[in-house]
C-alpha cells in the first residue's frame, strides 16, 4: 500500500519522534534515582550514546521502544502503508543497535536493554543488579583494607600464670591454704610443748596483785 502522506509532511512527523527523554526512559531514570543510584545521561563519547551510564560499574543501559528497535512483541507491528520503507528503516535500526553494543563490549562495558513493553520488570531487574554490584564492591573494599588472609575473630584473653622467677610473696596464697598451714603449725607446737597455753583467770589476777 502506498504512503498517502506527502514526503514533507512525513519528514515533519518523523522529526517529532524523540530519540531521548522519552516517557519510558524518564520512568527508568526516576525509579533508579529513587532507589539511590546515580548515573550519567547520553554520554556522547560512548558508542550508541546510552540512555543511562553507570561509570563505576562499567554498565550502559538502553531503553528501547518496541517498534523502533523491533522487539518482536505485539507492539512491533509493521505499518501496512509504505511497508518497504519501514522494513528497511527498522532493519537499519536493529543492525546499528547490535553494532553499538558490540563496540561497547569491546571497550570493556556491559550493556542492558529495557524494553518498553516490559518496563516494570526491566526496572526491577536493573535495580536488583545495581544493588548486588554495590554489595560486591563493598565486600572487595573491606577485604582490601584487611589484607590477604585476614579474618575477623573474637579477641582472646591472655591466660595469667605466675612467674616462676618472682618471689614467693608475690604469689598470693589462698585463705584455705593459710588456715591449713596454721593448724599444722599449732598441732606441731602442741606436740613439742612449745605452744604457750592461756593461763587460768585466777592465775592472771594473782599475777596482777603481785605487780
Amino acid at each position: 500500500m502506498p504512503d498517502n502522506v506527502a514526503p514533507e509532511r512525513r519528514s515533519q512527523i518523523m522529526a517529532k519522534v524523540r530519540s531521548r527523554d522519552t516517557a519510558p526512559e524518564l520512568a527508568v531514570r526516576r525509579a533508579v534515582h529513587r532507589a539511590g543510584f546515580r548515573y550519567r545521561l547520553h554520554r556522547a563519547d560512548l558508542p550508541g550514546t546510552p540512555d543511562l551510564v553507570f561509570p563505576r560499574h562499567r554498565l550502559a543501559v538502553f531503553v528501547h521502544g518496541c517498534f523502533w528497535h523491533w522487539h518482536g512483541c505485539k507492539r512491533s507491528r509493521m505499518p501496512a502503508a509504505n511497508r518497504d520503507y519501514w522494513e528497511r528503516k527498522i532493519a537499519r535500526n536493529v543492525a546499528r543497535d547490535t553494532a553499538r553494543q558490540t563496540e561497547l563490549t569491546a571497550l570493556g562495558w556491559e550493556t542492558r536493554v529495557i524494553w518498553e513493553c516490559a518496563l516494570d520488570a526491566g526496572i526491577a531487574a536493573l535495580i536488583a543488579e545495581l544493588a548486588e554490584r554495590v554489595e560486591r564492591s563493598r565486600s572487595r573494599e573491606v577485604k582490601t583494607r584487611r589484607g590477604p588472609g585476614s579474618e575477623v575473630c573474637a579477641p582472646t584473653l591472655p591466660t595469667l600464670r605466675p612467674d616462676a622467677s618472682a618471689p614467693a610473696s608475690a604469689h598470693p596464697v589462698p585463705l584455705r591454704e593459710l588456715e591449713g598451714q596454721q593448724r599444722e603449725q599449732d598441732a606441731a607446737a602442741d606436740q613439742s610443748g612449745e605452744r604457750q597455753r592461756p593461763r587460768p583467770q585466777q592465775h592472771r589476777q594473782h599475777d596482777e596483785q603481785r605487780k
